[in-house]
Formats: structure tokens, sequence, C-alpha cells
């Protein structure tokens, strides 16, 4: 929860502050996560990090929109990489996303 939420509040605020200032607007966007939009066996509790973040994401952007400032957070799935190709293997996408 610190790494995934508390550190997106932590630096949004400080981003916004500085934006605010500024006048002219802007934007952030926050990282989230596909699992952040649905549950995932053997995932509960990143899956619901990642559903903080989305819904944080949708309070900020009402909270800020009135300064000019865009939120918005990008929701990737998993990449196909060396480490990840196991996940990609008949019968595994399932368990592993």
């Amino acid at each position: 929860f610190d790494t995934n939420v508390k550190s997106i509040i932590a630096i949004s605020q400080i981003v916004a502050k500085g934006l605010k200032e500024r006048g002219e607007g802007g934007a952030i966007v926050n990282v989230s996560s596909v699992l952040g939009l649905g549950g995932c066996p053997c995932r509960g509790v990143y899956s619901a990090t990642k559903g903080a973040v989305d819904q944080l994401t949708r309070s900020m952007a009402v909270e800020y929109g009135p300064h000019n400032i865009r939120v918005n957070s990008v929701n990737p799935a998993i990449p196909r990489t060396r480490v990840t190709t196991w996940a990609f293997e008949p019968g595994n996408a399932r368990g592993s996303i």
C-alpha cells in the first residue's frame, strides 16, 4: 500500500501544488494495472492497491480539474518479456494475470 498508493498521494500533492502555483495547468499520469480493474486469484492485495490508485485518480481529477490539471491513469497488462514468457504458454495465462 505504501509503494502503490501512498507514494502516488505524496508525489501528486507536490506536483499539483507546483502546477497550481504556476497557474498554467498540466497533467498528472498515475501508473495502475489492469489488475486494478478486477480481482485476480492470488493477487488480491496487489489488485486492491491498484484499484485504490484508479479511484484516487478519479478523485484527483475532480479535485484538480478546476485548476486545469488533468489526472489520468494507465492500466498496463503483463508485458511479454523473457522473464514473463511462461505466463503466455497455454494453460498458464489464466493463473498469471
